[in-house]
């Protein structure tokens, strides 16, 4: 049975494999159309594997093959070492598609396998890798990652019902962001091996080593920082090479690795293996791991993460957990270093402190006493091997997180550290370009050679109104829409409503809410309230609920403590900073931390950031350098939705655009991901819009290249 996709001619064929009677499935197989000699991806599962009584595990291996009757003799020959594990699957849904190739089913695999790793339907994933694409560049490779979302969705539907979350809803999650099954860049792939061998070496030969990855906002430092502990759990979980060789050396195995389906050549085997050895040598009882979060409202987000990449969240920690534990760590991986606190993140109470500095360091802290320690310090003191994420442009509070300064001194000037700087864009659609905006735009260098907005697919724009802005945020979190789009503000309210959870703050009068802006009125996000997934629309998050995370758009309200004049730039106004743990003395300082809480919230938006100025010159300056709402909604895209009349027609959403001099600007790669194979851009002889038809006259590509601009009546 065959589900068929008509407007591409993909089939997504579905066969029972039966390993009594094998012969009957490699048949069917043969005998399907491009089942032979023909690039296909291929889902091998069985949803109701007994494991005990009354225990059903529900399997799934992904894969991709020139030959899908050669690659599934290759799966259930009994000479595979994996066997057992494939014996366990009885149904493939094979992906045929005739306008596949071998670099268009290496991504579509790897980003299967990334997408059930975080998708509800709970499947435990058999591939031991994140499959084989390297992120290279082919031709009209955005055309066939476009058509990834028509894909999934057939898995969803009848009769297939593989996957069971939307496409958005999958890519919206950490559990996709942060899973292991992440595509690198070949910097990033890099960095990971770099340190995952430097850690290895560390351990075999009892010596120190610190990694410290680095880079601005977006450049996936955490995504590196999973994927250095998936791998070396990897390889540490991975069959030895006999004899064991010394600790101290790689020795070659006398005898070669087994080989199994899932491995990518003879040399990634003996690799992992060879390494297996010398960690099982150096450390027979294991590895013993903490993987340290240093904000509480993100221990529960990571500990889902981590239990996906590890099979265990215990060793997701907050530092004091850390300086508790009794004994030495192997390794100490450490998210967000800079947000590691002081002293005087534990407040009045420094009871945990006390223990935690005792346990750790065996010291007895007393009051007065110079230079006390920090988590930093427990950290380090707990485990010689240790890997930091860190961003001292992301330090927005004073006195509770540490210093730059311990930072150089406890890790950085070590001469057993090493740096790693990531500088690609990963994170915001506008890419680099964005960031040299915002530095130039907060440092209040706006010139002739700072890249200006509009930049076509990011939506950035300034509103007059608050509550419209408001409204337009959380109109993408309405159902059918891309979701996870949050609004924040700075340090300008005081926390009234602290304590309350949202039912009771419904029930307030809003006058005794805690945000008042022009006749709107607003509340903190809720203690414990999962802003970044639970918001109310009357909710307004902070730097502290969103660092860490991405959001689809995020909305900014520069609240009354910033403020901007043309002569003397950015000021703060520090009657109206109502959060303790921003305050200092040192007006300089605390300028410059709540510039950095403003420039790390613009940097959370994937697809779009809207702005809102309280101070009449700041709302000014914003304006003389972002395109207002009328101006963004032209820069924006019209949506291709699907093709129509048997691929004669284009029917697409206008997204709010207007037509100009009969002419309709669309995205080429979306439009060819549709048209390739069926007649190409002269098979489109209407475009509907919004419902309504026109007939097409002509088209041509654009000067840049990146559309296509259909003339219409």
């Amino acid at each position: 049975m065959a589900f068929t996709h008509q407007q591409t001619n993909r089939s997504i064929s579905r066969f029972t494999i039966n390993t009594s009677n094998i012969n009957q499935f490699y048949q069917a197989v043969q005998n399907a159309r491009l089942g032979e000699n023909w690039p296909v991806v291929y889902l091998l599962h069985n949803d109701h594997f007994n494991v005990g009584a009354s225990i059903n595990q529900k399997l799934l291996y992904i894969g991709e093959t020139t030959s899908a009757f050669r690659r599934m003799m290759e799966h259930f020959s009994v000479s595979n070492t994996n066997y057992p594990e494939r014996a366990k699957l009885d149904v493939a849904h094979i992906i045929f598609d005739q306008t596949f190739n071998k670099s268009a089913i290496l991504d579509i695999e790897q980003e299967l396998i990334h997408m059930f790793s975080a998708d509800s339907s709970k499947y435990e994933l058999q591939n031991r890798n994140d499959g084989q694409s390297s992120q290279h560049q082919y031709y009209e490779r955005d055309q066939y990652i476009t058509s990834l979302r028509d894909i999934w969705e057939d898995l969803r539907k009848s009769p297939i019902n593989m996957a069971v979350d939307s496409f958005d809803e999958v890519r919206n999650s950490n559990l996709f962001k942060y899973s292991p099954y992440t595509a690198l860049t070949p910097q990033q792939k890099k960095v990971c091996e770099q340190i995952v061998n430097s850690l290895i070496d560390a351990i075999c030969n009892g010596k120190d080593f610190n990694a410290v990855i680095s880079g601005v906002a977006g450049t996936g430092k955490t995504v590196v920082l999973i994927k250095v502990l998936s791998e070396l759990m990897h390889i540490a979980n991975s069959p030895v090479a006999t004899p064991l060789p010394a600790s101290s050396s790689p020795v070659s195995p006398s005898s070669p690795p087994k080989f199994n389906d899932d491995e990518e050549n003879f040399g990634q085997a003996l690799t992992r293996q060879i390494k297996a050895s010398r960690l099982k040598a150096a450390k027979p009882n294991g590895l013993k791991i903490a993987y340290v979060v240093p904000l509480s409202e993100l221990l529960q987000p990571f500990k889902n993460v981590i239990k996906a990449v590890y099979g265990d969240d215990s060793i997701v920690k907050c530092a004091t957990e850390v300086a508790n534990t009794p004994g030495q760590y192997d390794i100490i991986f450490v998210d967000e270093a800079h947000r590691l606190g002081t002293i005087n993140k534990f407040g009045a109470n420094k009871n945990p402190y006390k223990l935690a500095c005792l346990n750790a360091m065996g010291v007895a802290y007393t009051p007065g006493m110079i230079n006390p320690p920090t988590e930093l310090d427990w950290i380090h003191k707990k485990s010689n091997c240790c890997v930091y994420v860190y961003d001292e442009g992301q330090k927005v509070r004073s006195h509770k997180s540490i210093e730059h300064r311990d930072f150089d001194r406890i890790v950085l000037n070590q001469s057993f550290t090493t740096q790693y700087v990531l500088t690609t864009q990963m994170r915001c659609k506008a890419g680099d370009k964005y960031v040299r905006f915002l530095d130039d735009l907060f440092n209040s260098k706006i010139n002739g050679s700072t890249p200006l907005p509009p930049w076509k697919g990011y939506d950035f724009r300034v509103y007059d109104d608050v509550g419209k802005m408001v409204t337009d945020i959380n109109a993408y979190n309405n159902p059918g829409n891309c979701g996870l789009s949050r609004v924040v503000a700075g340090y300008g309210w005081k926390w009234v409503t602290m304590g309350k959870n949202r039912t009771e703050l419904k029930t307030l009068s809003k006058s005794g809410w805690d945000i008042h802006i022009d006749g709107y009125d607003y509340f903190w996000n809720v203690q414990n309230g999962n802003f970044i997934f639970k918001a109310d629309s009357e909710e307004i998050g902070c730097i502290h609920t969103v660092q860490g995370f991405d959001l689809n758009y995020v909305g900014i309200i520069f609240g009354p403590e910033i403020k901007y004049d043309p002569n003397n730039g950015f000021s703060i106004d520090e009657t109206h900073i109502f959060d303790s743990g921003v305050k200092t003395r040192d007006k300089a300082q605390l300028l410059k931390f709540t510039l950095r809480a403003y420039k790390v919230m613009m940097e959370r938006g994937i697809r779009g950031c809207y702005v809102y100025a309280c101070d009449p010159g700041l709302q000014k300056y914003l304006k003389c350098n972002v395109p207002s709402p009328a101006a963004a909604q032209n820069n924006l895209e019209m949506t291709v939705n699907r093709g129509i009349i048997k691929l004669t027609g284009l029917d697409i959403s206008s997204n709010g655009t207007g037509i100009s001099g009969g002419k309709v600007e669309l995205n080429k790669v979306e439009v060819d991901a549709i048209v390739s194979g069926h007649g190409g851009i002269g098979s489109i002889k209407t475009i509907t819009i919004d419902g309504k038809p026109y007939d097409v006259t002509g088209s041509q590509i654009s000067k840049d290249g990146d559309y296509y601009v259909f003339s219409i009546t």
